[in-house]
C-alpha cells in the first residue's frame, strides 16, 4: 500500500512460487511445499486487499490476529495483482483461482512460447471452478528485446555483456 501510494499508482503486484528450490530454502519452506502455501497466502493477501474485516489464521510460517491492513490503497481498489508463469501450470492454476492477472514472463523461450496456449486454458478453468472471471486484458506476456536506430546499431550494443547474461540465466 505505501508502494502504492509513493508511486502514485503506478505499481502492480505479481506473485509466483519461485523457480529455484534454493529461494524455498532461503525462506524455510520446503520446495515441495511453495506452491500451496502460496496458494494459502494469495487467499489471505487477497482478503487483506479487498476486504475491511480483519482476519486471524496460523500457518507453519506465520500467525495472523485479528490483520488488516493499516493504509489504503492510493489505487482504487488496489493494485493489480498478477501471477507468473513461466513453463508449469502453477501461475494459472493461481491466477484463474483468486481472479488474478497473468503475466507470462517466458513468452519469448521456446519452451515459454509452446505453453502460452495451455497457461490460458488453465486460467479459464479454474475461473469456472472458483467462480471468477478470466479476462485476457490482465494478461501481459513478457520477452526480451532491445531496441536502437538501427539493426547494426542494436547488435553492437548488445555485443557487451549478452555472453555474460546469457551466462547468467543458463547458470540460474
Amino acid at each position: 500500500a505505501l508502494l502504492d501510494h509513493l508511486t502514485r499508482g503506478r505499481v502492480m503486484l505479481g506473485l509466483g512460487p519461485g523457480a529455484l528450490a534454493p529461494d524455498a530454502a532461503m525462506i524455510g519452506i520446503s520446495p515441495h511445499e511453495q506452491r500451496d502455501a502460496l496458494d494459502l497466502d494469495t487467499e489471505v493477501l487477497m482478503h487483506l486487499m479487498t476486504s475491511d474485516e480483519p482476519i486471524s489464521i496460523e500457518t507453519a510460517r506465520y500467525k495472523l490476529v485479528d490483520a488488516r491492513l493499516q493504509l489504503d490503497f492510493y489505487q482504487d481498489p488496489h493494485p493489480e495483482v498478477v501471477a507468473a508463469a513461466v513453463v508449469s501450470p502453477s501461475g494459472p492454476r493461481l491466477a484463474g483461482k483468486h481472479g488474478l492477472g497473468l503475466i507470462s514472463i517466458g513468452a519469448t523461450m521456446k519452451a515459454g512460447v509452446d505453453v502460452l496456449g495451455m497457461h490460458w486454458d488453465v486460467v479459464e478453468q479454474r475461473a469456472r471452478e472458483f467462480g471468477k472471471v478470466a479476462d485476457r486484458d490482465r494478461w501481459r506476456v513478457v520477452g526480451l528485446m532491445h531496441l536502437a536506430d538501427t539493426k547494426d546499431q542494436a547488435l553492437a550494443d548488445v555485443r557487451y555483456g549478452i555472453r555474460e547474461f546469457c551466462d547468467y540465466l543458463q547458470h540460474t
